[in-house]
């Protein structure tokens, strides 16, 4: 059973059993607790006994792709392979999703904070050249050109999010300090994370302000209507669990992923909006599949 699971039916189930001080009897198996007589509901009992695969009934099917010390993973446009990166976001390969063959591009150090697909399928990233970072492309015929972004219409500067319109460049967020923004795909709303406050929605249209909860690492679907983000648990100094979860502005957020055994990060959309990649923290990457829209 999910920790998180547990923890929260313990709180609800032991005040009968506060006079069970010795708790050893939680790890029986489920036909000794039911003839135990210490007050219980047999709801809680049950509860207490189910495995982790129950606590989710929409739970999306899970494939490794590749294991090694990769990162970031993001789908190219046409869905058949995963952009990723290194450790410290060192260098930038691509691996087959049908044959978990991997292709290193490039083997840089932090060419894979920026690298991202770009319309036509080839890569995008930043990298220093002649004394000075530059905006690059690497052709699918293995070409280095230089590009020329535009103005982005959202970013972060001094702990605050900004929004570029026609009137000028104004400030968006309230209540903490915020970074990474991202823009959903139809251009409507932002996606940003608070140090404190965790992951927050702005709509442009409205100029309102949505706190989701607890997270980082927003990526909106293809329809700009779900929001997937990971929920982490940490000791004081390292990660020790994570989830990743879905928002819609209609039925809040939702956990996707229920998992004791694996750290789950850095989610990130299929192009159709049925898969979701993402990480862990031993270097895999994977791809769940959904069973509905959420």
């Amino acid at each position: 059973m999910n920790p998180k699971l547990r923890e929260a039916v313990l709180h609800t189930c032991i005040l009968p059993a506060q006079s069970h001080t010795d708790l050893g009897w939680l790890a029986l198996p489920l036909p000794h607790l039911m003839r135990l007589q210490i007050g219980l509901p047999l709801a809680c009992v049950l509860a207490l006994t189910l495995p982790s695969s129950s606590a989710l009934a929409d739970e999306p099917t899970i494939k490794t792709v590749a294991k090694g010390s990769f990162v970031a993973p993001q789908f190219s446009p046409d869905g058949t392979h995963l952009l990723v990166t290194g450790e410290r976001m060192h260098g930038i390969a691509e691996i087959s999703i049908a044959s978990g063959d991997v292709r290193w591009h490039l083997d840089e150090a932090r060419v894979g904070v920026h690298s991202r697909y770009l319309e036509d399928g080839s890569i995008g990233f930043r990298a220093k050249r002649a004394g000075r970072m530059r905006d690059l492309a690497l052709t699918r015929t293995g070409a280095i050109t230089e590009r020329h972004e535009q103005k982005p219409t959202v970013f972060a500067h001094g702990d605050k999010i900004y929004l570029r319109g026609a009137s000028g460049v104004t400030k968006v967020g309230e209540g903490d300090r915020f970074f990474a923004p991202i823009l959903s795909p139809d251009g409507n709303k932002i996606a940003f994370t608070g140090l404190a406050t965790g992951v927050h929605v702005y709509n442009i249209a409205t100029q309102t302000q949505i706190r989701v909860g607890a997270g980082t690492s927003p990526a909106w679907a293809p329809d700009s209507k779900r929001l997937a983000f990971e929920r982490t648990e940490d000791d004081g100094h390292n990660i020790v669990g994570s989830d990743l979860w879905v928002w819609t502005e209609d039925a809040g957020a939702t956990a996707l992923t229920n998992t004791d055994g694996r750290i789950e990060r850095h989610p990130s959309w299929s192009s159709d909006g049925k898969r979701i990649a993402f990480d862990d923290d031993k270097g895999a990457i994977f791809i769940a599949t959904l069973r509905s829209s959420r």
